[in-house]
């Protein structure tokens, strides 16, 4: 649920912008604010812990917040209407406010069951039925640990939705919408094929479309797959009244995280890691291996006077092999996290000497301290990095360390 208040303040922002990138910054722009998606979607929350009607409850919520803007018209109609009846929305409405849904169902059935009751009462043409009902099975199914690629398939083929496409392959002729049908399929996508909660936020303002909308769903789903990081929530929390944070509270004392246990590192993985040659393409180029000692590396940290460096890829999470399309993105999404916390860094790549495993584009990831390697390092779920100090003796870390 606040994956899917997050991603709205973010893409607040930008809505209307035509904003076709993923490296903007700050993170929450000084012109971010919640809008009626959040206050949407506080209000079905509300209606399912309560077990209350949930047309009451959000019209209830949105009255209170009726001078925040942001409601299209056919919505502030129902909402301020006397006897308020569906109308009919093919619009992607019904889809920004139903992850909650995904987070308190039990089962499938229930997560249909749920989303019906709280999309119908607005948004009852069959687009933007099925379109809720996909955003709250993919939280459903992200949060049972099913798998980006499986999810993506079950969707494809319960809704015809054409999740194969990446937001690489979306962005350049997107045009703003707020059709369910073309607009909600390219919000689940940008949360599939993210590999963090930011990546999938930058992913959904980067297609330049409804971005408060499209980051609203795309966050709901990326919580359920990576969680979101503290500093992250810190920030949003900021921007919530007492009110939205007393539902937001209550709501996951009901919904405790899910933790799920890392893969396991075989002995014979953690000794190929042990004997691969970790190369930096500095000039001249250089090799690094576990426990000896690297002059270069030496000489490199004591010119740019540096304490600490630490080698790290995106590329192949717990050892699980890619595509190379896959793993480029994901290695440009590390270089953009690089890049924010204001390091250099020296592309490299590991390989190992005799195996068949394909090397591995890497960065040597100058004056990192070990806290944000290793949180790097799990972001992009890798089994070990490789950590120096100043004695240029690189270790290996495991993920058992962070």
């Amino acid at each position: 649920m606040l994956g899917t208040i997050i991603g709205d303040i973010i893409g607040s922002a930008y809505e209307f912008s035509g904003y076709k990138g993923t490296a903007f910054s700050p993170l929450f722009h000084p012109k971010s604010r919640f809008t009626d998606d959040t206050i949407c979607t506080v209000g079905v929350a509300q209606a399912l812990l309560d077990n209350a009607d949930p047309a009451t409850t959000l019209i209830a919520w949105c009255d209170r917040y009726a001078e925040n803007g942001g409601w299209g018209r056919a919505f502030a109609q129902w909402f301020t209407a006397s006897k308020p009846e569906p109308y009919g929305s093919w619009g992607n409405g019904g889809a920004m406010r139903v992850s909650p849904v995904g987070f308190l169902a039990t089962s499938e059935e229930a997560v249909i069951t749920m989303s019906d009751a709280v999309t119908n009462i607005t948004h009852n043409h069959p687009e933007a039925v099925a379109s809720a009902q996909a955003v709250a099975l993919a939280v459903f199914w992200a949060r049972q640990g099913v798998r980006a690629e499986d999810i993506a398939a079950r969707l494809a083929e319960r809704y015809g939705y054409p999740l194969h496409l990446t937001p690489d392959d979306i962005r350049p002729g997107y045009k703003r919408t707020e059709r369910a049908s073309d607009s909600v399929p390219q919000a689940i996508s940008c949360a599939l094929h993210a590999v963090s909660y930011e990546d999938a936020i930058r992913n959904a303002v980067s297609l330049g479309g409804d971005s408060d909308t499209i980051a609203a769903i795309a966050g709901g789903i990326a919580e359920a797959m990576f969680g979101i990081p503290d500093e992250i929530k810190t920030e949003a929390w900021t921007y919530l009244p007492a009110d939205i944070r007393e539902v937001v509270t209550r709501f996951y004392e009901e919904v405790p995280p899910i933790t799920r246990p890392r893969p396991a590192l075989s002995p014979e993985l953690l000794q190929a890691f042990k004997e691969t040659l970790y190369t930096v393409h500095h000039k001249p180029p250089y090799s690094m291996q576990i426990g000896v000692r690297c002059e270069p590396l030496r000489a490199l940290m004591a010119t740019s006077h540096h304490r600490h460096a630490a080698f790290i890829t995106a590329w192949n999470p717990f050892s699980q092999p890619l595509t190379a399309k896959e793993n480029a993105t994901r290695q440009a999404a590390l270089v953009r996290d690089v890049d924010s916390l204001g390091l250099a860094y020296i592309e490299g790549i590991g390989q190992h000497p005799s195996n068949n495993w394909p090397g591995e584009h890497s960065l040597l990831v100058l004056g990192i301290d070990e806290a944000a390697a290793k949180t790097l390092a799990a972001t992009y779920g890798q089994h070990a990095f490789v950590w120096a100090t100043s004695d240029a003796v690189p270790v290996l870390v495991t993920h058992d360390a962070y």
